[in-house]
Parts: structure tokens; sequence; C-alpha cells
């Protein structure tokens, strides 16, 4: 059976803990107070594959996790919402990655600790049945590249470099390295950059991946690199993309009152590719991201409030 999207990245929790702090550090140290805690599955992947799932493609997921109870968290989750995970490894006797959001203080993206996962975020080796199986996909994307260190000589860039022959879409969230890294980012994904059909990032990323301060700056310097179309996320703001000799901006969509961002742009990646898929033109392909995004701050953590594709088909005909 062919899968519409092959995802390849890190998966791991997230706990949220909501409630209202003091913001003076004097009144702060003294303080205690109740919250309400919500543990959430399965990180910036893990929100990218469910929103997909969501939209109804057929999307399964390439990845490790711990044989711990997060690992098995992870595991259900997924596939109770309807993402294949065939290829996801469990590794035995390593601790699961978790980021806890401390959302007291007016904080709604970052977390404020976190914990690295033991194991490598997914196989850093491939066979060629295994190959052959993520290959058998309309589209092949991978979240959060520049994360860990040990994967930017993996399989993963020859595995993207066949996908690009064989005619599949080809797309990448680059997100930022979690080690110290002088920028531009972009000099250890020079092997990748040229097989990308679309590469995704914020603006901070953008930044960082070029040493380009002007997010049109940025743009041109990734195209001149050899990937086709850049989409900066902005936010609020809404979000650019680029192509060699064109450019569109897609302005924010609201959906409601702000809970969280966590997930925003995971939703608005997954709104994006959705509507590429279908062939349509890039700009309306942004529209869909931003429909997603907006939609997806109304709730906690980077899945609940993700539209369905009835909903997000409904906002676009009254836009």
């Amino acid at each position: 059976m062919k899968n519409d999207v092959t995802v390849i990245g890190p998966l791991n929790v997230d706990i949220l803990v909501r409630g209202e702090a003091p913001r003076e550090l004097p009144v702060l140290t003294g303080w205690e107070g109740p919250a309400a805690v919500e543990l959430a599955v399965a990180g910036s992947v893990g929100y990218t594959v469910q929103d997909m799932a969501k939209l109804g493609l057929a999307v399964s997921v390439s990845a490790c996790v711990a044989d711990d109870v997060f690992g098995s968290v992870i595991l259900r989750k997924l596939r109770e919402n309807g993402v294949g995970t065939d290829w996801v490894t469990s590794v035995k006797g390593a601790s699961s990655g978790i980021g806890v959001y401390v959302l007291a203080f007016g904080s709604r993206k970052r977390p404020l600790f976190y914990q690295l996962p033991t194991h490598d975020p997914w196989p850093l080796r491939y066979d060629e049945h295994q190959v052959e199986r993520m290959l058998n996909a309309r589209l092949i994307h991978n979240g959060g590249f520049l994360h860990f260190l040990q994967m930017y000589e993996s399989d993963i860039v020859g595995l993207f470099s066949k996908a690009r022959a064989r005619g599949l879409i080809t797309s990448v969230d680059s997100q930022f390295p979690l080690h110290a890294m002088k920028p531009p980012w972009m000099e250890v994904m020079r092997r990748v950059l040229p097989s990308l059909d679309i590469l995704f990032c914020n603006e901070h990323e953008a930044r960082g991946l070029t040493a380009v301060e002007e997010a049109q700056g940025a743009a041109r310097s990734l195209l001149d690199s050899g990937v086709r179309t850049v989409v900066i996320k902005q936010g609020e703001a809404g979000s650019e993309v680029f192509q060699q000799g064109w450019h569109h901006h897609e302005p924010a969509f609201r959906g409601g009152e702000l809970v969280d961002s966590i997930g925003a742009g995971d939703a608005y990646d997954a709104g994006f590719l959705a509507a590429l898929l279908e062939t349509r033109p890039l700009h309306e392909c942004a529209r869909m991201g931003s429909i997603c995004a907006g939609c997806s701050v109304t709730a906690a953590g980077g899945w609940a409030g993700m539209p369905d594709r009835k909903t997000v088909e409904g906002i676009l005909s009254r836009r």
C-alpha cells in the first residue's frame, strides 16, 4: 500500500504546566499554587504526522523511541490517531526526550526545561528494503534535521537524493541545533539542500541558517543553494514563500483565542504539504498552512486544536 507521506524525525513528549504565577522574583520564591498538568504527544514531528492524518493523508513515521513508559504512550497515541508506526524502532534501556512547558509566566512557546533522548532520533542507517518501503510514497518529509549532531551524516541525505530522483516531493523543516553552532548553519546541510523542493523555517532559523538578517536575503541565499521553495514562518505576522523571481506573503489566520502556540509551525507544515499534494498553487498552500496554524493555537499542545479537512475547506471557501 502506497503512503501519501513518509516522515522522518524525532518523537518525544511535552509536559504542559498551565496556571498563573507571580512575575516578581521575591514573591515567586515563597509562592505555591495549583496548576493543570497535561501530557502532549509527540513533539514537533509527532504533531506534524498527527496533523497530516487528521487532514486525511496516509502517513507513516520513521523514528526511534525509548522502551520506557513515554515511548509506549507515544506509539499508542500515534496509532490511535491514524499514523503508521511500523518503521518506529523501540530502543531498549533508553530514556525518552521530554519538553516541559511552564505556561504560567506568559510563555507560550519554548520549553523551560527539557530532557534530551538517550537514543538516536531516527535510524542512522536504512537497508535497501527499508528504503524501498519508505520511498513508496508521494512525499517525504523530515523535521528537526539540525537538532542532532550525529544525524548530519546519516542515510537521510542519500534517501532524499533518491526520493528526488524518483519524482517524490521532498521537504525539510530544519528547526535549530540543540548544541552550540555558529551561523551559517546551512553549511552542515549542503549535501541535502539541492534535493529539497521545500525548506520550512522560522525567522530566527532563517537568520541562523544563512547569517543574513533580513528574510528576503536569507531566502535568496537558501534558494541559491539549490532549494526550490523556501517558506519562512513568522508567527502572528504570517508567512513568506519564496522561489527564484517570485515571492508571496500570506497573512496569519486567527482561529480563536490563543491558548498556546506549541505546534503551530507543525500544523502549518501539515496544511501546506497537504495542499501541495493536491497540486494547489503555492499561495493556496500557504493559506491552508496558515489556517491550520491559526486553529492549532486555540487548544493546548500541538495537536488538539488542529482542524479536520472539512473544517479547513469551509474556512478556505469563506476566504
